[in-house]
């Protein structure tokens, strides 16, 4: 019987996994200063933090020991890269092969995944190599857990992403895919495999990550010519499978990833070993468990609770199969007071600007008489106005004294596409100076969102009652790196779980800003579809009289492109921007807002 999430998450608490993990990678990293905790889909090292993403959606857990199978061989991954793989030689290595790429006239999305799928291919396996060949006690469970992927993974019948799935596999087991013969035997795509078989046979035995690096490069350059027949020239190719290929290589790399410093490969587990005493060996697991736990280590357990009904709805009625969702914060708020960043003056400077223009425009709703109208009585003293400037607000008109009761969602795009032109600096400074300038005068919330495969983030900022004194969460989130853009973006999901946070206010003014920089895309959540769905998501937020604004920045040509599709998922409320006009057009409306506020 296969766990579902809730009996995952469950599970992990129960048997203070986390905490046993934590024990198993000081084995490992021994004085090297960590923090580890277990959360989300994805596995990935963040500054001193080893992230541990849930077993789920990748391969089915049968029982609570496969379970603790899986999080070791994910631990035990993530803490031999820290050993064994430089970010600065990778990431040198990945600028490398795009470049050459692009030469190729190949669309920069695809040159970056791909370039990003190769490296992890390689790298995979030879940290696979170094762990289990340095630390014997970690081999069964690396075994174990390659081998259930292995039988769990299909070829698809899509030649990229084959390709690369291929190249993966192989590199992290010795293996060709089950069925790549049959389907592959006689073709361009196994003329081309085999023409790299021997460079990743030599990247995954290497100790040095920089000679498997070069390795890499060279394969990069290889098949540069193969991918270019696949995808054309300049062109997008499916979202779906490019999607696939940047994440599925990360996801095997959470959840097994074995590591080698001597020159043999770890033995081909269907050759030399026997699947039984695999299988034995899970036996011994739960008291292998009781011996590692240690009660005296502290971890921050914050777990995604998921609730399946509402989740659907989040996500959509045609959500990907197996789909997630995961609303979190960046932190409790200790991580980020602690981490905090000194504000730049020129944020500072434009926040206090635009708060003393609010307080102004605040004071003159007090007033039951406002000037400067544009409708209303003639003001005889503002004539001239009209006379000299050419200005129409020359009108005054009584008004009952109020004040603004309006809170404000923001929900920020944080997909890859935001990297580009700036787009992720200029919108992270506008949610900066608003959280520094609206401190004490209305509720905000900032999310940023983003989707790796099938599995949706909506990250939380600032929520409504954050108010930290002399810390802006924003930017010390965007410093610090606790936010970073990537992925894809599922808007629909991510507008009804605004939707229903909204809901839950007081406030008599509820208004979405959705900033976003392109077409709602993801995993099986493109074309007609995502546009209907983000459309659907609108309306529902606006049936319950609240207020959804679109911010559409990029450049001219785009915004003149997508206008009208914009036009088709909002309806109205369309505020169209470059990049860096993008604070300059929020306050505009902002003051707008306040302004006429009933």
């Amino acid at each position: 019987m296969t766990m579902n999430y809730k009996e995952i998450v469950d599970c992990i608490k129960e048997k203070d996994l986390e905490n046993q993990l934590y024990i198993s990678a000081k084995y490992l990293l021994g004085n090297k200063d960590f923090e580890l905790s277990i959360k989300g889909m994805s596995s990935y090292i963040d500054g001193k933090e080893i992230v541990i993403g849930l077993p789920y959606d990748l391969i089915e857990i049968s029982n609570e020991e496969e379970l603790y199978i899986f999080l070791m061989a994910a631990m035990g991954n993530q803490a031999q890269r820290i050993l064994s793989s430089p970010k600065d030689e990778i990431g040198r290595t990945q600028k490398k092969i795009f470049k050459y790429m692009r030469k190729k006239r190949i669309s920069g999305q695809v040159a970056e995944n791909i370039s990003y799928s190769i490296l992890n291919s390689l790298e995979d396996g030879r940290v696979e190599n170094i762990l289990v060949n340095n630390k014997k006690g970690f081999s069964k469970y690396v075994k174990y857990a390659r081998y259930k992927y292995y039988v769990s993974t299909r070829l698809e019948k899509d030649e990229l992403y084959d390709f690369l799935n291929s190249i993966y596999i192989y590199g992290t087991t010795g293996l060709l895919p089950i069925g790549f013969g049959e389907m592959y035997a006689g073709t361009r795509l196994g003329y081309e495999f085999y023409k790299i078989k021997e460079d990743i046979d030599k990247a995954v035995h290497l100790k040095s990550c920089r000679q498997c690096m070069d390795i890499a490069e060279k394969i990069g350059e290889k098949i540069s010519d193969y991918v270019k027949d696949l995808v054309g020239e300049e062109e997008e190719i499916d979202e779906d499978k490019i999607m696939q290929k940047k994440t599925s290589p990360k996801k095997m790399e959470e959840k097994f990833n074995p590591n080698n410093e001597n020159d043999t490969k770890i033995d081909n587990m269907m050759e030399n070993e026997d699947l039984d005493d695999v299988e034995n060996n899970e036996t011994n697991m739960e008291e292998e468990i009781r011996e590692n736990t240690s009660k005296n280590i502290e971890q921050n357990k914050t777990m995604a609770k998921r609730d399946v009904e509402i989740e659907n709805y989040y996500l959509g009625k045609g959500a990907a199969p197996n789909s997630s969702i995961e609303i979190k914060r960046i932190d409790d708020g200790e991580e980020k007071i602690n981490g905090k960043v000194e504000l730049p003056l020129d944020i500072k400077k434009r926040a206090k600007k635009f708060n003393r223009e609010i307080i102004e425009i605040m004071e003159e709703r007090k007033k039951p008489l406002r000037r400067n109208q544009k409708s209303g009585i003639i003001d005889t003293n503002n004539l001239y106005r009209f006379d000299i400037f050419d200005d129409t607000d020359i009108f005054i008109k009584n008004a009952k004294a109020n004040e603004i009761d309006t809170v404000f969602y923001f929900l920020v795009d944080g997909s890859g596409s935001m990297k580009e032109n700036n787009k992720w600096e200029y919108a992270i400074e506008t949610m900066a100076v608003l959280e520094e300038a609206l401190k004490q005068i209305v509720k905000i919330k900032v999310v940023v969102f983003n989707t790796s495969w099938k599995n949706t983030e909506h990250i939380i900022i600032k929520d409504f009652d954050d108010n930290t004194k002399n810390t802006n969460l924003i930017y010390t989130s965007y410093k610090n790196k606790y936010i970073i853009a990537g992925g894809a973006n599922k808007d629909g999901a991510n507008i009804r779980i605004a939707s229903k946070e909204l809901e839950k206010r007081d406030e008599k003014q509820k208004i979405l800003f959705v900033l976003s920089d392109g077409m709602p895309s993801a995993y099986q959540y493109n074309g007609q579809f995502a546009i209907d769905d983000v459309k659907n998501a609108v309306k529902e937020v606006r049936d319950k009289n609240m207020e959804v604004i679109s911010i559409m920045f990029g450049s001219r040509d785009f915004r003149k492109e997508y206008y009208n599709v914009y036009k088709e998922m909002y309806e109205k409320n369309i505020i169209s921007a470059e990049p860096s006009e993008i604070f300059e057009k929020v306050i505009k409306v902002l003051k707008d807002i306040f302004l006429n506020s009933n």
